[in-house]
């Protein structure tokens, strides 16, 4: 069978086939292997199918993984900006808190050197 979309089956599809096609996060179901020359036949083709079917599964999950990877680098970048940013707003906090500081000191000595005069 070619295709899993019910759409690409041909006319006379057996749909009891199509329903025991496994799920990628299942794992296939394993044959045993006869002596009857048919049955190794079989057997090797249902092991080619199993093989086949794990590559598949195996590819979806490095592009997965690789998306994944991609998106990590993208937030721990992004991370790295904000903190920076950050360091520049503390820094720019403290130096405007010493300004003001200072300025509500000399406001306060300024009056009480009115005060005193």
């Amino acid at each position: 069978m070619d295709s899993y979309y019910p759409q690409d089956l041909p006319e006379g599809a057996d749909w009891e086939e199509v329903e025991n096609i496994p799920l990628p996060s299942e794992k296939p179901k394993k044959k045993a292997v006869y002596k009857n020359t048919a049955k190794k036949t079989e057997s090797l083709e249902t092991a080619l199918q199993e093989s086949e079917n794990l590559m598949n599964r195996l590819s979806v999950t490095l592009r997965k993984n690789s998306f994944m990877e991609s998106k990590m680098q993208s937030l721990a970048n992004l991370n790295k900006q904000l903190s920076n940013k950050n360091i520049f707003l503390q820094d720019q906090f403290l130096v405007l808190k010493e300004k003001y500081q200072n300025i509500i000191k000399n406001n306060a000595q300024f009056a009480q050197n009115l005060h005193s005069h």
